[in-house]
This record gives C-alpha cells, structure tokens and sequence, in this order.
C-alpha cells in the first residue's frame, strides 16, 4: 500500500511537493519494518531457552548463556568455540577442561 502511495504522489505532483510527501511515506515504512522486526525478534528470543551463568569474554560480567550479553549487549552466539569454552570455565571453575589445567 506505501509502495502504491509514494507511486501516486510521485508522478502526481512535481519534485518539492513529492519529496515533501515522500518524506512521511518512508518514515512510516521505517517505523514499520522496525516494528515488524521487533517482533520477529522477541518470539525468537523466547524460542532460546535461558541456559547457565557465564562470564562474558567481552566485559567480565556475569550473564546467563542466551544470545546476547546482558550487560554489553554483545552477541554471544557469534563467539568463537574456544571463547565461549573459556567464558564457560570462567563461570564454572570446579568442571570441564579447566579443572585438568
């Protein structure tokens, strides 16, 4: 329905009055594609399941083991494996690979 208005407006009206109406078109766009993206967003979030604590390799903090650090915000899924190991080992001392060490 956007994409039939700003085709309207643009070959209704010449360069200034267009450009001042296109201006809205594209804003509301915007603001719908965030709004759609955010939700897309948040059921996926709810899709993960909330796993242990973890040390982030990022800022040090303590942060539970989903998709994104909460307190940086930096994604820890993107994280190399021997990264996520040592945040892990980090958080749990007493297990895995770094009670041999």
């Amino acid at each position: 329905m956007l994409i039939v208005a700003a085709g309207v407006v643009k070959t209704l009206l010449p360069l200034i009055p267009a450009t001042v109406l296109l201006a809205p078109l594209a804003a509301l766009a915007l603001l719908w594609l965030r709004a759609a993206l955010h939700l897309g967003l948040m059921q996926e979030s709810r899709e993960v399941p909330v796993g242990r604590t973890i040390v982030c390799p990022n800022c040090g903090h303590a942060t539970p083991e989903h998709t994104f650090c909460g307190n940086c915000g930096i994604s820890l899924r993107a994280l190399p494996k021997g990264e996520r190991q040592r945040a892990e080992a980090a958080a749990h001392p007493g297990s895995g690979s770094a009670a041999a060490k």
